[in-house]
């Protein structure tokens, strides 16, 4: 989830929110749509209307094919906490309406001075509307357990679970399947080849998007197989990539995200963070702060409890969950979420690199610091 601190605006030159808009394997510019921005940080609350609906200028608010900047205005005065942006649109002047909803968290400028170092994969909001803390409990105070929690989570899994703009640099391949990415792959702008000249001057070639298929069924509810778990780019030429290393740079949307099944087979969603991620964020916040010193054991270990005796308190502890070695949280039935959704160990044969270099573009939604 995106992060916008109060009082910074969303702009063509700082496009803190995108809308994101793909057409099967590619990123593709849409023809009209619209927007609106609610602030929905009161789960009990009816949102209240912050942007009013306004119409996408297709050529001033576009950042490259099929990106488009939100335009906020002022928010000085946003409270923090939950937002969405509301989003509407046609690929063709004559075809079916499309809509994707955004939700951002809106920060306290002192913890966040520049928002996009913001991560979080569950809303203040939902947060506080199921339970995991009071009503109470200060949206501020929120962003930062739960900024803690989300990038600890991408460290233990090896991902990251939102769609994210990047041009990320590969090794190529002796074939025609590039499947040495080690992020799912939601929508491809451009590969291209990096080569240099005879005069060590570095030239690049772009590569038709015509005449290559990149493997992103999952996001169209095509779960086995899943291509999350093995994303490939291949060339329908069945020319070989050049066997370099770092020799191709491909730009696009990256990301492990769920399908959002539509009523068509429109191919068109770009997935969302996966609901089972907010429990184990809600899970760990909740037992966060129960114990912020995290010397409570009937707290830090709770699905380990074997015995509790209510007059002498005392407790006793398996050595394991049925011979589960719970390394990441310390919670076997947490551990085991997150194992289903950690990134496949890399290999390669021996002399050869596995590798992949990770481009900071000045406006991609790419949250690495």
């Amino acid at each position: 989830m995106r992060g916008l601190a109060q009082g910074e605006q969303s702009t063509a030159e700082t496009p803190v929110l995108q809308l994101l808009v793909r057409s099967g394997e590619l990123l593709t510019d849409l023809v009209s749509g619209t927007y609106r921005i609610e602030d929905i940080h009161d789960p009990t609350a009816v949102p209240v209307v912050k942007v009013l609906e306004a119409p996408i200028d297709i050529v001033t608010q576009k950042l490259s094919t099929g990106r488009y900047v939100i335009l906020t205005g002022a928010t000085a005065a946003w409270s923090y906490g939950t937002h969405r942006a509301i989003c509407s649109y046609k690929l063709s002047a004559a075809g079916r309406t499309y809509y994707q909803v955004i939700e951002f968290e809106v920060l306290n400028p002192t913890d966040w001075p520049v928002s996009r170092s913001y991560v979080g994969y569950a809303s203040t909001a939902k947060l506080i509307g199921d339970g995991y803390v009071g009503a109470t409990t200060t949206p501020q105070s929120l962003h930062r357990h739960v900024a803690r929690i989300s990038r600890q989570i991408e460290q233990w899994t090896g991902r990251f679970f939102d769609a994210r703009y990047q041009a990320r640099r590969l090794d190529g391949a002796p074939d025609a399947t590039l499947h040495r990415m080690a992020v799912p792959l939601i929508a491809l702008e451009l590969v291209q080849c990096i080569y240099k000249t005879s005069e060590n001057v570095e030239q690049t070639y772009d590569y038709d998007s015509s005449l290559i298929q990149v493997y992103n069924r999952h996001l169209d509810g095509l779960l086995s197989p899943d291509d999350r778990e093995r994303p490939r780019i291949v060339r329908l030429d069945s020319l070989p990539w050049p066997n370099d290393q770092a020799s191709l740079k491909v730009t696009g949307v990256f990301g492990y995200t769920d399908p959002e099944l539509s009523d068509g087979d429109d191919r068109t969603g770009i997935g969302q963070t996966p609901d089972i991620l907010v429990q184990v964020v809600g899970s760990l916040l909740y037992r966060y702060l129960q114990d912020p010193t995290l010397s409570n054991p009937t707290v830090q270990q709770a699905s380990n409890l074997k015995s509790m005796k209510t007059r002498d308190q005392a407790v006793t502890f398996g050595v394991s969950d049925q011979g589960f070695v719970s390394f990441m949280t310390g919670d076997s039935t947490l551990d085991r979420i997150l194992i289903q959704l950690s990134a496949p160990p890399s290999l390669a044969y021996a002399g050869r690199r596995f590798g992949e270099e990770e481009f900071d573009m000045p406006d991609t939604e790419n949250f690495e610091t």
